[in-house]
């Protein structure tokens, strides 16, 4: 029952920001495009073009696994519609 009051005190605390106008989120412009991320990290681009695991760049490279990752989301190519003829091989 607590915890449900505490849920609906923040609920209620949010719309009141929405209301008057308070930005919620994380702010504009912090977020780092695809080519900027890859050019910030270009080592790890490099190793992961070279066949190097997400593990082992994260350790030569001195990163989080978390950055590699996200390089390597950004260099993947970008998803493409799949149909159900192009499942089928039609």
């Amino acid at each position: 029952m607590e915890t449900e009051r505490l849920s609906e005190r923040i609920l209620s605390g949010l719309d009141q920001a929405r209301r008057n106008g308070t930005r919620l989120g994380r702010p504009p412009g912090t977020k780092k495009a695809k080519e900027e991320l890859v050019a910030a990290y270009p080592g790890v681009a490099k190793d992961l073009k070279n066949g190097l695991s997400i593990r082992q760049t994260a350790v030569i490279r001195k990163v989080s696994t978390d950055t590699v990752q996200r390089v390597k989301r950004a260099m993947a190519k970008p998803n493409t519609t799949i149909t159900l003829s192009t499942l089928m091989g039609k």
